[in-house]
């Protein structure tokens, strides 16, 4: 096993065990809390005149919190973003013909970021959710995505940060200290 194979193994390992937390924790407060939709009244087709829903089928209507598109886009969008910055190894000055472009490196690694908060405000702006729906499941879906991301990779201002931790990545697939470069981000990756 090579790094840059145990490395492309963890991304997916982690986005996998994301995925699936936050698919169970939007789920389960979804059932748990059942809130209305702002358009709750027009689902249930409400009577004035009675006070009473007479619709037959508005379950969905009761299951507004937390939004599960903002909980699923920031999860795997943000963990995108993650593995853009990892890759990027921004811990390390980045130039191309002595210009400095770690800037527009951060902005570019960012962009899936940007979809999800677009996303997730297009539920509001769609009046298919509570602006607290959407935030509560933006919180959900980021905090699994950093969790996991950074369980098997260090912080992306690390030199190392395009390495999974040592402890996930056997000693024979390190690569060779065959470059000084290479085996000073080796050293760091095992000191985090």
């Amino acid at each position: 096993v090579d790094a840059v194979p145990a490395a492309t193994t963890l991304r997916l390992q982690g986005f996998l065990y994301a995925f699936g937390a936050t698919s169970l924790v939007t789920e389960c407060v979804k059932r748990y809390c059942g809130y209305w939709r702002p358009y709750f009244y027009d689902e249930c087709d409400f009577s004035s005149t009675t006070g009473k829903c007479e619709g037959d089928d508005y379950e969905s209507a009761y299951r507004s919190f937390p939004s599960g598109h903002s909980s699923m886009s920031m999860f795997s969008l943000l963990y995108a973003s993650w593995c853009l910055l990892g890759a990027a190894r921004l811990g390390r000055p980045l130039r191309v013909g002595g210009v400095d472009v770690g800037g527009p490196a951060v902005m570019a690694c960012l962009a899936p970021f940007g979809l999800a908060v677009f996303i997730a405000a297009s539920r509001v702006v769609d009046n298919d959710h509570w602006p607290a729906d959407v935030v509560t499941g933006a919180v959900i879906g980021g905090g699994f995505a950093t969790l996991f991301y950074h369980r098997y990779f260090p912080f992306v201002f690390e030199d190392a940060s395009h390495l999974p931790r040592a402890g996930f990545v056997s000693k024979s697939s390190l690569p060779p200290a065959g470059s000084e470069g290479e085996l000073e981000a080796v050293r760091s990756a095992g000191a985090t």
